[in-house]
């Protein structure tokens, strides 16, 4: 695909900053209105099987697409340019049977996207997984899911294109945020325990895999080339420890141990270990039968095992890490919800960690039956690099906000339209890989249509519905 480089890399601070992570742990109400964007949900106990497809198609103007340097490209460009019209189009098959606490889901995905711009020709992407819950025993429940996916671009994480109140995240899909004409497939894996020992105690074992196997890096062509992105393998291992002290009072320990490679350019490896311990403590309440708040902050720290990028050598860093978490459903509909989190993210295609602080909040729910509003808006600020916790890296910056709406035309289709403002900045650009801009003010509008068509029942499960305190479920 030689000449092509699609989009500027906005997400590797607006989302991949922790964004994309803050997006997943989102637990929101099932607030939506029966019968609309996705069908009914079966009554507790209830064993229902369906298949249904989602169909999206959208068109709109991007600014700041490609990168605009001629016929001899700069190694460190200062920033993306060139804007142009684009069109989307996005389809999900998705079968679900059994019950809410033992159930089997298989999904598939693919998105295609067409750009105006010169150079930026069509973007692929294919994706499936399969994921399965089900109760051990009365008190224990085990998860497990497996998903893998190829696309031709390189992308560091994704927005979700269409995101309602009533929704969760998507998987990173969108070539909106692509940095690079560059063929990948991935693959991830990963399973949950959790056991509540009596109605007070309750312990959950998590584990995580996930790897990225890149193409050859293509030849120097028109344009900025994202040129080395080096493969990679991760595994995690964590326990939590939850001390329920009422219905709405918790405290929760976690520890993690994850093991990392990198390639590098040079064909060796570079290890990165990290070890996390984290305390929490909770508080949830439900306000009426319909709202419940949500207050949550934890601290702790983190220990990065690795060597030394230029001489070679074993080095350890250890930093503070925390988050705070506050969610409050509003009247019928609505929720609101703000995140705040503090430490290292592992980024795929660079053998450098990033250490982050960055806030998040999100607003959405319905007004009337048929029409319903989301925004977000997200602050990030940190370094590239080890050197975080000393003098050196790479510090940055970055800011996003969004607001999507959607208008409902029946039950099963509906008027979507998304705006989406974004800016980040590197301090120093000779210290990022070549063909990476220093800084990029993008803007993104879309208009379009979604479908959802229900081909065997509408069962939907209710996912985000609030939860008691762990350890206090039965």
């Amino acid at each position: 695909m030689p000449g092509r480089f699609r989009l500027a890399p906005l997400l590797l601070v607006v989302a991949t900053m922790g964004a994309a992570p803050a997006l997943a742990q989102v637990q929101r109400a099932p607030r939506e209105f029966r019968g609309l964007f996705g069908g009914s949900r079966a009554a507790p106990g209830q064993s229902r099987t369906s298949l249904s497809l989602t169909f999206t198609a959208m068109g709109g103007y991007d600014d700041a697409v490609l990168g605009s340097q001629g016929a001899t490209p700069t190694p460190t460009p200062q920033q993306m340019t060139a804007s142009g019209y684009n069109g989307l189009g996005l389809a999900e098959l998705l079968f679900r049977h059994g019950t809410e606490d033992r159930h089997v889901e298989a999904s598939g995905l693919g998105a295609v996207n067409v750009y105006s711009v010169a150079n930026a020709g069509t973007s692929k992407n294919v994706r499936g997984g399969l994921r399965a819950q089900t109760r051990l025993a009365r008190r224990s429940t085990l998860r497990a899911s497996v998903g893998a996916g190829y696309q031709d671009y390189f992308t560091l994480a994704a927005v979700p294109i269409v995101l309602g109140p009533d929704q969760t995240a998507p998987p990173p899909t969108s070539a909106d945020f692509a940095v690079a004409d560059r063929r990948l497939v991935d693959l991830r894996a990963g399973a949950d325990l959790d056991h509540g020992w009596n109605r007070s105690h309750s312990t959950a074992l998590r584990y995580t895999f996930d790897r990225v196997d890149y193409d050859a890096a293509p030849p120097a062509a028109g344009g900025i080339r994202y040129l080395y992105l080096g493969d990679s393998w991760r595994q995690r291992g964590a326990v939590e420890h939850t001390v329920a002290f009422s219905r709405q009072a918790s405290l929760l320990g976690s520890y993690s141990y994850s093991v990392s490679e990198m390639d590098r350019e040079d064909g060796t490896i570079r290890p990165m270990d990290e070890q996390r311990i984290e305390v929490t403590a909770r508080y949830e309440k439900r306000v009426s039968p319909r709202r419940t708040l949500v207050l949550e902050a934890g601290a702790g720290g983190s220990l990065m095992d690795t060597v030394d990028d230029a001489t070679r050598q074993p080095v350890e860093y250890w930093s503070t890490i925390g988050h705070a978490l506050a969610r409050i459903d509003i009247g019928r509909s609505w929720s609101a919800q703000a995140l705040y989190q503090r430490g290292y993210e592992l980024r795929q295609g660079f053998n450098e960690p990033f250490f982050t602080d960055q806030v998040r909040a999100t607003l959405g729910g319905f007004i009337g039956r048929r029409f319903d509003l989301v925004f977000q808006g997200g602050y990030a600020t940190g370094v590239l690099g080890l050197a975080s916790t000393r003098a050196g890296g790479n510090p940055y910056r970055s800011r996003d906000g969004s607001v999507q709406a959607r208008f409902a035309l029946a039950s099963s289709a509906a008027l979507v339209a998304s705006y989406v403002r974004y800016y980040y900045e590197f301090d120093h650009p000779d210290l990022l890989p070549a063909g990476f801009a220093r800084r990029n003010d993008r803007q993104v509008a879309r208009v379009g249509l979604t479908f959802w068509l229900p081909l065997l029942g509408s069962w939907r499960q209710p996912g985000g519905t609030a939860a008691p305190a762990a350890g206090m479920e039965n």
